[in-house]
């Protein structure tokens, strides 16, 4: 096994630790345990409390989870529903992701509720809780700092409670907050289970992105990248690769075409009446999207906009059908071919909007990183951390680029920027009780600060630089989120006069 640099044995795991109220404590990992079980239990108990009895769904999702439950006790399959009213069957999958309406009912049944949408809330809170559980582990072997454990959990909560309770959408802020820590400590402590570790990881990636489209690509990238960085020779590392492709798309690709099968064949020749298609539309959206700001080409975020368009070029086009899809896609490309000043205003507002929604978290992770990214000699592997975290950023910024920039599509970059938030704090945290430890206490070390504050006001020193970079950079922030207020103020005009409701009657 590789030895950890000496950049990296900052943070690496030790036995002794210190903190005010004990020279040393001997089992950390067991008090970190405990410590996860209380604060999962006291976190149950707060979320049972303040989170809605019967969970808000959106867009029709939990009249379709009623209705695929009225199926299966009538022993039909998935993924098939009827309508209370006029008793007809229909896919409840159409143009949507599979994941919630298998595994949503098949709990029910399972744990005896009647109604799904309240099984949404206990999902919700089992896992949630299973995050505060593992985060004391987690973080204090990230940092080596038993107050680093003590805080995450805490941290951890506020920051998942700060995004609301927003349909499934708050699965791929969930997938953030716990999976990308686990690729730290890969990242860093590469052991001879670590590759199984990785696929356990990327597997429960595509569970995501089956209950929401993308929401663990991200993730399953930045696992890729963990594996690149071990250096491997390519006849090792192409089929590792591949592996772990085939792992994130199993779900996706091998197993609802077979649950989709058993429907058809329940259904038999009936199959052919259900309107279907097996996952999200892409340039409906998109091309609706174009229409978050207000504008003279007769664009909004409305399912009419893309449905007129069809309807002009190709009459009788079925909706969200491939040529459906084909026609959106050349309008949406022609129009940006002909408007790109628009396709850019439009596109900016959205960027705009969504720095303003992120600041809260923005500032907590300018606030720290810069002292954790340029001081300190564990700041190669903090650098390493925040680079997994790119493709995540990337791939959730899609959705909110391609429909508009609201909670729900959000939810993805909160949890990611949010995970930032929270490592800057428990870094922060170690920094204080390494500090503290080394001073051979909390007054010695107060004491110390004094004497330090020449050196760290020095215009050349690495903590000057940290301070000016986060100065700066809160500025940035700042400044934008007004812009970005001023923005979505328009926007919200613009949707409130355009039409009843913003987009989508038929989709998420």
């Amino acid at each position: 096994m590789t030895q950890p640099s000496s950049a990296e044995a900052a943070y690496a795991p030790s036995g002794s630790t210190w903190l005010p109220f004990k020279r040393a404590v001997g089992h950390p990992r067991a008090t970190m345990a405990l410590w996860g079980l209380l604060a999962a239990a006291l976190a149950t108990l707060v979320l049972l409390t303040i989170t809605p009895a019967v969970w808000p769904t959106r867009d029709g999702r939990g009249e379709k989870l009623h209705d695929s439950m009225t199926v299966l006790e009538h022993g039909g399959p998935l993924l098939l529903g009827r309508h209370v009213a006029s008793g007809r069957l229909y896919a409840v999958d159409f143009g949507d992701d599979a994941g919630a309406y298998v595994y949503v009912p098949v709990l029910s049944r399972l744990f005896g509720v009647a109604d799904p949408t309240r099984m949404l809330r206990d999902i919700y809170i089992a896992l949630v809780a299973l995050m505060i559980a593992f985060y004391p582990l987690i973080f204090h072997r990230l940092t080596n700092s038993l107050l680093a454990g003590f805080a995450a959990p805490l941290i951890g909560l506020v920051c998942i409670l700060s995004m609301s309770f927003v349909d499934i959408y708050w699965v791929a802020a969930w997938g953030a907050l716990v999976l990308l820590p686990l690729l730290f400590l890969l990242a860093r402590d590469w052991s001879r289970f670590a590759f199984v570790g990785l696929v356990g990881i990327v597997f429960l990636a595509g569970w995501l992105s089956s209950i929401r489209s993308y929401s663990g690509l991200g993730i399953a990238i930045a696992a890729a990248i963990v594996l690149v960085m071990r250096r491997w020779r390519w006849w090792r590392l192409l089929p590792a690769l591949a592996l772990l492709a085939v792992v994130y798309v199993s779900i996706n690709t091998f197993v609802f075409p077979a649950i989709r099968a058993d429907r058809d064949h329940y259904l038999g020749s009936a199959a052919r009446t259900l309107d279907v298609t097996s996952s999200h539309t892409l340039w409906h959206t998109v091309y609706a999207g174009l229409g978050y700001l207000p504008n003279g080409y007769g664009l909004g975020f409305l399912d009419g906009v893309p449905l007129a368009v069809v309807e002009r070029e190709a009459p009788g086009t079925p909706f969200l059908s491939a040529h459906y899809e084909t026609v959106v896609r050349e309008a949406y490309l022609r129009f940006a071919r002909e408007h790109p000043r628009e396709v850019i205003r439009q596109y900016g507002a959205k960027l705009l909007v969504t720095i303003a929604d992120l600041t809260p978290w923005s500032l907590i992770a300018f606030l720290t990183l810069p002292a954790v990214l340029l001081v300190g000699a564990e700041r190669r592997i903090v650098r390493r951390w925040m680079l997994l975290t790119i493709p995540a950023v990337v791939v959730a910024f899609l959705p909110i680029m391609a429909a508009l920039p609201e909670l729900s599509y959000e939810q993805g970059l909160y949890g990611v920027v949010g995970l930032v938030g929270v490592t800057g704090i428990c870094l922060l945290l170690a920094r204080v009780e390494a500090r503290a430890r080394e001073a051979g206490g909390v007054i010695a070390m107060f004491a110390g600060v004094r004497l330090s504050w020449g050196a760290l006001a020095h215009s050349r020193s690495p903590g000057w630089r940290a301070a000016r970079t986060s100065a700066f950079a809160i500025m940035l922030v700042v400044t934008l989120a007004f812009g970005g207020g001023f923005v979505r103020r328009e926007a919200d005009r613009w949707h409130n006069n355009s039409s009843s409701g913003v987009l989508m009657e038929y989709l998420d």
